[in-house]
């Protein structure tokens, strides 16, 4: 499996991740939760899960800005400035259902 997170211009082809090994350890680093005993590729595993589930189970609105992207975000047509890029929301999201994905749920 070739881990590729996406970035905030949705110009990495294929991509498939909304975060990096080294976001998710830091997002739950903040949360007093250690991700050590993981291994890197555990880690990227369960991020590709919960990019695969957060695109599968939503419907966004706009759409996206590379064909060859490979995630639903980055967006555009979207009715504001603010939703440029990946949102920290959609990042946040992705760091907790790789969590429930490492725990098997």
């Amino acid at each position: 499996m070739a881990f590729k997170p996406q970035n905030a211009d949705g110009t990495v082809e294929h991509a498939n991740a909304y975060v990096s090994v080294a976001e998710m350890k830091a997002y739950w680093d903040d949360r007093g939760i250690d991700l050590s005993a993981k291994t890197d590729t555990e880690l990227e595993v369960s991020i590709v899960k919960a990019t695969d589930f957060l695109d599968s189970r939503y419907t966004w609105v706009g759409y996206q800005r590379h064909r060859l992207q490979g995630t639903q975000w980055p967006r555009g047509g979207l009715p504001s400035s603010f939703l440029r890029g990946l949102p920290l929301a959609l990042k946040n999201a992705c760091c907790l259902m790789a969590q429930r994905a490492l725990a098997g749920k």
